[in-house]
């Protein structure tokens, strides 16, 4: 066999390989994906009853925490989403009960009110969904599953990406679907084309999906001088080493809160206590106004509750390669252009989904030909 002719072949199983063993996952991911687009929008629409948006922010950070230890009997604090960082500007609380399990609840900042996550049928569905997008639902090995579909998408992408590459002066024959053809035809044509124009999204939702799961994946493989430095490079901040606020007791989660707060032209979003209560490192999320992550941010600062000093800043947006993987979850989402990116995404991703579903059918009636042939071919010849 010649060597393009061979090398061909090569390209045509891996391409094969990879769909029959990772196809039900891509097109799952990409229902999935479907509905977490507008998860926010959805949330906001169903879940309005149980929102606090317009309400004063009367009830502090400590009250909030209290009131959702109270409501849960108890438990550690595992974070603390502020009003800025949801959609229907609550306090969001999560506790660690003694039985590890991590129960979510929210507290009007206003009245005081506590829901349970439960309560909200429409924002536990959508949060349900997903930990199947990110983990299907099984912590650890589900990680590490999408995490390596995202690879295996790449690899995918590249090798279907080989197989349509025209030859000079068929390019326009390339990106044709042949009009009148069998369902057969049709779907291949589908799928080749389809899978071409969308190269560059699948690429990106490949490397992005696994970079936002297991972020070292993606960052070794770069040269050390070209990864990200976030560190203390928040150009606004504070001194690292700024005067204690409180020196005789550990910072309350307001007083954490407030510290971090003096940081120029930002607004918290969430606080993460140490996983040893015994710690002193907090470390509160920061939003700025042209964040492009909804309600989450792009700095980081450390704090100790023991000193009541900031001791470390982390932006996401400091050199030039911290912004490139900054951009790869907006990206991911559509969310980096607002409601009009979500929409192309959604496009993008109904597309996705059904060059899966076609790979997968040309793979079943190919199946069911070479089965037919094989049929024809053992039968005795009559004389």
């Amino acid at each position: 066999m010649a060597g393009p002719a061979r090398g061909r072949l090569i390209w045509l199983k891996i391409h094969k390989w990879i769909g029959l063993s990772f196809g039900f996952l891509f097109v799952f991911e990409a229902v999935t994906g479907c509905i977490l687009v507008f998860q926010h929008e959805i949330s906001d629409a169903f879940d309005a009853p149980y929102a606090a948006v317009g309400a004063p922010v009367g009830v502090g950070v400590d009250r909030a925490v209290a009131l959702a230890r109270a409501a849960n009997g108890g438990g550690d604090l595992a974070l603390v989403g502020l009003p800025a960082s949801n959609a229907d500007h609550a306090y969001r609380v999560l506790i660690a009960g003694q039985d590890h399990a991590t129960r979510e609840l929210f507290v009007h900042p206003s009245s005081g009110s506590v829901d349970r996550d439960h309560q909200r049928p429409v924002g536990a569905v959508l949060k349900f969904i997903w930990t199947l997008h990110k983990r299907l639902a099984v912590p650890l090995v589900g990680d590490l599953l999408i995490a390596v579909s995202g690879l295996v998408l790449v690899l995918s992408t590249v090798s279907g990406l080989v197989l349509w590459w025209p030859k000079p002066g068929k390019w326009r024959k390339a990106l044709a679907i042949k009009k009148n053809a069998t369902l057969p035809r049709l779907t291949f044509d589908l799928h080749r084309v389809l899978g071409a124009m969308l190269a560059v999204m699948c690429l990106l939702w490949g490397i992005s999906g696994t970079y936002m799961i297991r972020p070292s994946w993606i960052v070794g493989l770069l040269p050390s001088d070209m990864r990200p430095r976030n560190e203390q490079t928040l150009r606004t901040a504070l001194p690292a080493k700024a005067e204690p606020i409180i020196t005789h007791e550990r910072l309350s989660p307001t007083d954490i809160a407030r510290l971090a707060s003096q940081v120029p032209g930002t607004t918290g979003t969430y606080l993460f206590p140490p996983e040893d209560p015994a710690a002193c490192a907090w470390q509160v999320r920061l939003s700025r106004p042209d964040d492009r992550i909804r309600y989450v941010g792009s700095a980081t600062v450390t704090v100790n509750a023991c000193t009541g000093t900031i001791t470390g800043i982390n932006d996401e947006r400091g050199d030039v390669s911290s912004r490139i993987f900054y951009w790869l979850r907006p990206l991911h989402s559509g969310e980096a252009f607002g409601i009009a990116g979500k929409i192309v995404v959604l496009i993008l991703g109904l597309a996705f989904l059904a060059i899966g579903i076609a790979g997968l059918y040309l793979w079943w009636i190919r199946r069911g030909a070479r089965k037919l042939s094989a049929r024809s071919r053992s039968r005795p010849r009559r004389l």
